[in-house]
């Protein structure tokens, strides 16, 4: 599981060795978007953060057999590791 830390949240993303088959996305400990998953994803979910709501996308994918993650808040990247 990859696990990256934003302020107060916690995102947290299962993976697979062989990047295929179901991935889930935790926000805070609870199950926020599940996809299928072949070499990549995208995910989208809303979450309440003081009393508003805030959009996040959550993309995933491989590259030289390592996973990356690209998350965006409300349409502005605030990690990547691509």
């Amino acid at each position: 599981m990859k696990t990256i830390d934003y302020g107060d949240h916690r995102f947290e993303v299962t993976e697979n060795m062989f990047r295929v088959g179901n991935e889930e996305v935790f926000y805070d400990g609870i199950l926020a978007s599940t996809a299928t998953n072949f070499l990549g994803a995208t995910h989208t979910f809303v979450a309440l953060e003081n009393q508003e709501n805030i959009q996040y996308e959550l993309e995933t994918g491989i590259s030289w057999f390592e996973t990356w993650v690209v998350i965006r808040r409300n349409g502005v990247i605030i990690f990547s590791d691509r």
